[in-house]
């Protein structure tokens, strides 16, 4: 029996951009913070965008000759043209330039061709058409059914904003080693919140470039020495998480509050090593030790997460964290900072960094980003979600329901139906004969793990949410909840 080939798409998949590395893989390296910043400026330098009226899109089919066993054959992809663009050479001479697809910029193309209440081409529609690159005819009918839709709104005009101008779409592209990729095609409200800017200035907090405000300087925040410990990069965007090691929290021993840690010293592999009260150690982005005369220890550090989507995907972010050294499983909790890339409409592409723009941009972020850091850091809600945490122990579920309720807890994660199994049997290592919240919180995020990047982040969200009572579990399938009392001490309640 002969073998099926498999069909290969005409546009690029999502997995031909760089690889979605696990995170329980990143979280046990370690990357010195001037090369994560060097891969950072490389892909910001990759990058260039284009405002384009919608009269200058043109949606078309190229043929393109590939070396096969069989010889030389044809293969066809679906372009996207942009007439009368700044060229990508280095006297930006006006020009036509035809760049690729990625997969994810299919949905936002679907969405430029519809108008008003006029629906336009279907993603899944224009997804089977593009399945097979060897079809011409399915190609071909992609590219005229986008193109006589997407020629619906050449000359549209602006209501509001700049009630009259020509409406634009702000393109994102991304230079490879095939050439330029439309990595994104946006609004022209959109507004660039640059990756690069972000990373800069957090980093830029964690190593005391710009104040942080730990104790010692008025402050009680502990980013001033946090460490890089999760980072996932991509043409779409950023994901950085900081965690600072001098501070924990011994989930065994909350009696004892904030831990400091008493000294540093150095593994072989040039890694800091960070011992705690009790002789508890651990070293950054490796192993967590306990002495063997006192080994009920199980410390949590202070963390935060900070995430920027470049292409659409989301909102620039900062969360809060909790990461268990025992596992390097995260909980992120509610959001410090979120700011929507929407704005004034645009004129130029590169309008938001000229001088005067720019600057004010930069004010802006660094403001915002330095007072949502110490935020995120501040000592006291870090040991307040501690707390919050811990208490999960204290709800039971009914044996007969934990199938049932992690069921219902993942439903709204996307591939989450396929977790289950996994889960239920990471509860097994916990309390046996009875299983918490907690049980099922530490479940979650020890899978996540194991998970592509976008999932393991809902997966540690709505650990949090469990945490903090945004997501409750309800009473059907609970066997015991104790009375819910504030995790504050006294004199911090609101009258």
């Amino acid at each position: 029996m002969t073998e099926q080939a498999v069909a290969t798409p005409a546009f690029d998949t999502d997995d031909v951009q760089q690889a979605r590395r696990t995170a329980r893989k990143v979280r046990t390296s370690y990357q010195p913070v001037e090369e994560f910043v060097k891969e950072v400026r490389d892909m910001q330098e990759r990058a260039k965008d284009f405002l384009v009226p919608y009269k200058n899109l043109r949606c078309k089919m190229v043929t393109i000759q590939s070396l096969t066993n069989e010889g030389v054959e044809d293969r066809f992809r679906l372009m996207l043209e942009l007439i009368d663009v700044p060229g990508l050479n280095a006297n930006n001479v006006l020009s036509a330039v035809s760049l690729s697809l990625y997969e994810h910029v299919l949905t936002q193309l679907c969405q430029h061709t519809a108008i008003g209440e006029k629906a336009g081409v279907p993603t899944m529609y224009l997804k089977r058409l593009l399945s097979d690159n060897s079809d011409r005819g399915l190609v071909a009918l992609a590219a005229v059914n986008v193109q006589e839709l997407l020629s619906r709104r050449y000359g549209e005009k602006h209501t509001r904003g700049k009630a009259g101008e020509e409406k634009a779409v702000f393109v994102r592209t991304f230079r490879t080693d095939d050439g330029y990729k439309c990595r994104a095609l946006l609004s022209d409200r959109y507004f660039p919140i640059r990756t690069l800017d972000m990373v800069t200035i957090a980093l830029g907090l964690a190593t005391g470039k710009i104040g942080g405000g730990n104790k010692g300087d008025g402050g009680d925040s502990a980013i001033t020495g946090a460490f890089m410990f999760d980072q996932h990069l991509s043409v779409t965007g950023c994901t950085l998480g900081l965690v600072n090691p001098n501070f924990a929290f011994d989930l065994r021993n909350p009696d004892r509050g904030i831990l400091h840690a008493e000294r540093i010293t150095q593994a072989e592999g040039g890694q800091p090593v960070y011992h705690y009260p009790g002789g508890a150690s651990y070293a950054l982005g490796g192993r967590f030790n306990v002495p063997h005369d006192n080994p009920n220890q199980h410390l949590v550090l202070p963390a935060a997460r900070i995430s920027n989507s470049e292409t659409g995907g989301g909102s620039a972010e900062i969360q809060p964290m909790l990461f268990e050294t025992i596992c390097t499983n995260g909980v992120v909790f509610a959001k410090a900072l979120k700011r929507t890339h929407v704005s004034s409409i645009i004129s130029e592409a590169d309008e938001y960094e000229s001088d005067g723009t720019k600057k004010k941009a930069m004010e802006w972020v660094i403001s915002k980003m330095t007072d949502a850091m110490k935020q995120v850091f501040d000592l006291n809600s870090f040991e307040d979600n501690c707390r919050k945490f811990l208490k999960l122990k204290d709800t039971e579920l009914k044996s007969d329901r934990v199938k049932e309720v992690t069921e219902h807890l993942i439903s709204a994660i996307p591939g989450g139906d396929g977790l289950l199994d996994d889960i239920l049997k990471s509860m097994e290592q916990f309390t046996p004969g009875r299983t918490t919240l907690l049980d099922v919180t530490r479940a979650l995020t020890s899978v996540a793990q194991d998970q592509p990047h976008d999932r393991q982040v809902a997966m540690e969200e709505l650990a949090g949410a469990l945490a903090t009572g945004e997501t409750k579990v309800g009473e059907k399938f609970v066997l015991f909840r104790p009375r819910l009392v504030s995790t504050q001490a006294p004199q911090s309640r609101a009258a």
